[in-house]
């Protein structure tokens, strides 16, 4: 077995499960040899379900990782961890993510977690956040952000993922499991050297996928972790809306044209830059054990071209945010050959993909849950996120509620134009701060 050099000069952190070599229990699991796992993220012992959110390796953060590119300044202790958690079909897995504290004396209770979720980076292992190799979603985008988060003290946690980076199968936007390990990861930080100085209180907030993820965690969090207290989420253009339009269109064709059907969405916006992550994340559940009950056939719904674009783009250009070419125009079988919407999208397509839609009753929600969006974001669009919201705020359950935004004027990298440019602009930026502020403070003001 390997050693890893953990925290404050010399400290080995070396933290293995107490498990049976021998003989597999029912709820355990030997990970699955992959070569493109890092030797910090491989793990060889059996891993049990029962075992999700235990501590298994911690590093520090490396100075070339680009956290500290985008923060060179930043004073504390930022750290790579390696953790048990669950995976999409609910089996034992292990995930990587980073722990972050600042510096200075803990306030009482230790110091308030903000989990940040990420939005989509890609599915290959080369992806993942943690890997100094990974893509740079701090300062490309979100480092003022997390700026603003060490500056009011909090410590901020980030996972990449059950299988992103780790052994195992990648379910992208499976929203649920997402959730599941970003609890299983404050678990773990909990378990670092001086762990008493990270709280059990906690906020979700991620973009795009990771909305979606923060959406999710505002209804699982009390049945998966109730030791751990949530008390809020906010879910900026989250990747919600997949089955909400549904009934509005049973009774007539979908029109891609005046964008009727949620799949429209899926067909203009989500397929050709998404496909291939879309893919992975669907083949990857074993849709045998719930609903609808039999698996996930790409070629029932996509044209070959289609996959095989997908195919080439994921393994010519593993290690990106890669996009299917714009001139793979049709990405959903049709009996009209001009067309690109499933014959029948309600009974074959929508029980997969509704696998990715957040529960809709509000009842599910016993936590406050804020959603931020910009009126033109081009990929999760407000045609998708207002229906789901509708449903979800009705009858005013749910505190917190949906933000639109939207401005005279266009910029470069203004919200209505570019769906990574929220933090650029004053007042989106400004309320998601707040809001995560305002959540720890009434958290304070209410009983354990």
């Amino acid at each position: 077995m390997r050693q890893k050099l953990g925290l404050g000069g010399g400290f080995l952190v070396w933290l293995a499960l107490l498990l049976p070599v021998v003989a597999l229990g029912a709820d355990e699991r030997v990970m699955p040899a992959d070569l493109d796992v890092d030797a910090f993220a491989l793990w060889e012992a059996p891993i049990a379900k029962k075992s999700a959110g235990q501590l298994l390796r911690a590093e520090p953060l490396d100075r070339k990782h680009a956290f500290y590119v985008a923060m060179p300044d930043f004073r504390g202790t930022a750290t790579r961890v390696l953790y048990a958690t669950v995976d999409g079909n609910g089996d034992p897995a292990t995930s990587t993510g980073v722990v972050i504290v600042p510096d200075g004396a803990a306030p009482r209770g230790g110091w308030p977690v903000v989990a940040w979720a990420h939005g989509t980076v890609g599915v290959s292992d080369c992806t993942a956040p943690s890997r100094t190799s990974g893509p740079d979603v701090i300062a490309g985008g979100y480092a003022r952000t997390w700026a603003a988060w060490f500056k009011e003290g909090y410590a901020v946690i980030a996972s990449d993922y059950a299988g992103h980076g780790t052994q195992g199968e990648t379910f992208y936007a499976d929203g649920r499991s997402q959730a599941y390990n970003t609890a299983d990861l404050l678990r773990a930080a909990r378990q670092l050297p001086r762990s008493r100085k990270i709280s059990n209180r906690y906020v979700v907030t991620g973009h795009s996928q990771g909305g979606q993820t923060a959406v999710f965690a505002a209804a699982v969090n009390a049945e998966y972790a109730p030791e751990l207290r949530l008390v809020g989420t906010i879910a900026l253009s989250p990747a919600v809306g997949w089955t909400t339009g549904a009934p509005r269109i049973q009774d007539r064709r979908p029109s891609v044209v005046d964008g009727s059907h949620p799949l429209a969405k899926l067909e203009a916006e989500l397929v050709p830059r998404f496909l291939d992550k879309l893919l992975a994340g669907l083949q990857a559940i074993d849709f045998t054990r719930g609903a609808p009950g039999r698996t996930f056939e790409p070629s029932e719904y996509f044209t070959q071209d289609v996959i095989n674009a997908a195919e080439k783009v994921k393994s010519s250009a593993p290690c990106t945010v890669s996009s299917v070419p714009p001139n793979v125009r049709w990405a959903l079988r049709s009996e009209d050959p001009n067309g690109g919407l499933l014959q029948d999208p309600v009974e074959s397509w929508l029980p997969f993909v509704a696998r990715f839609e957040p529960p809709l009753d509000p009842a599910a929600y016993d936590v406050p849950l804020h959603i931020l969006t910009g009126m033109a974001d081009p990929l999760t669009s407000i045609r998708s996120i207002q229906p789901f919201a509708d449903v979800v705020f009705a009858g005013g359950r749910v505190q917190g509620g949906l933000r639109v935004y939207g401005y005279a004027e266009i910029g470069p990298r203004n919200w209505l134009g570019d769906h990574f440019g929220f933090e650029l602009e004053p007042e989106p930026f400004a309320d998601s701060v707040a809001i995560v502020h305002r959540l720890f403070h009434s958290a304070q003001k209410s009983p354990p």
